[in-house]
């Protein structure tokens, strides 16, 4: 599954993504942890982004109505 979706994710070709792999499986458990994380990570990422955008709207909203007489 991880496979098939970095190589959608990367635009390089399919002989470096070949490469890639085999030192992947190099390292053993300790890359596939690390995928793990990095995806848990991005994943929080983009939670958190969307509640700061949601704030951002809020304190916005907030201060149009105390500028407003």
């Amino acid at each position: 599954m991880t496979g098939r979706w970095i190589a959608k994710s990367t635009s390089k070709p399919p002989g470096d993504y070949r490469l890639k792999i085999q030192s992947c499986s190099n390292e053993g458990e300790r890359g596939r942890s690390m995928n793990g994380r990095v995806r848990r990570m991005r994943n929080r990422g983009e939670e958190m982004s969307a509640y700061m955008e949601a704030k951002q709207a809020v304190s916005g909203q907030r201060k149009e109505g105390s500028s407003k007489p």
